[in-house]
């Protein structure tokens, strides 16, 4: 009722919950550090193999159902890989991917 001062614009009050993007299950060497396990190498389902140059660090992802993504330098671009609580690893998939 505008009358009352109770206006609403239609729009969700809070922002929508990002929707994240396909994945794709990968296996993935690791090395441990200090006590971490830390990716070393990811192995895509055709055979290609990408070495972690780097490991900048990892966190818990909400929006992945707290999976643990670590965030990487893999041919000299940042990128994620995130590993499950079961223990098994995935990436996002690069548009154009079946």
């Amino acid at each position: 009722d505008p009358m009352s001062g109770n206006v609403s614009s239609g729009k969700a009050s809070h922002p929508a919950r990002p929707q994240p993007a396909p994945a794709m299950d990968v296996q993935v060497k690791t090395h441990t550090v200090d006590g971490l396990l830390l990716p070393h190498v990811i192995l895509l389902p055709d055979g290609r193999e990408f070495p972690v140059e780097r490991v900048y660090g990892s966190r818990r992802d909400p929006v992945r159902d707290n999976t643990l993504r670590y965030a990487v330098r893999v041919g000299g671009r940042t990128k994620a890989v995130w590993r499950r609580k079961d223990g098994t690893w995935f990436v996002e998939k690069e548009k154009g991917c079946p």
